[in-house]
Parts: C-alpha cells; structure tokens; sequence
C-alpha cells in the first residue's frame, strides 16, 4: 500500500498540483494489484 500511497499523495503539497485525470488514478490502482469491479473508478 505504501508505493500506491505515494504515488496518489506524492505531490499533493507542491505548489503546481493539480488533479490527476481519473484515468492514471486507475492506472496506479491497477498497477497495485486493486483491480475489480470494487475498485474501478468510472463504470
């Protein structure tokens, strides 16, 4: 959980921030194993 954790929170206190596109949100929930109908973000 701790590399999906900071690659979702990583850059959250940079001045620049800006959300991330849903899309590379799933990305890095499907690069951590979290895949399923529980874990998908856009039906």
């Amino acid at each position: 959980m701790w590399p999906l954790s900071m690659e979702w929170y990583g850059d959250r206190l940079d001045p620049d921030y800006s959300a991330k596109p849903v899309g590379e949100l799933q990305a890095m929930l499907n690069r951590a194993g979290l895949v399923g109908d529980f874990w998908r973000l856009e039906p």
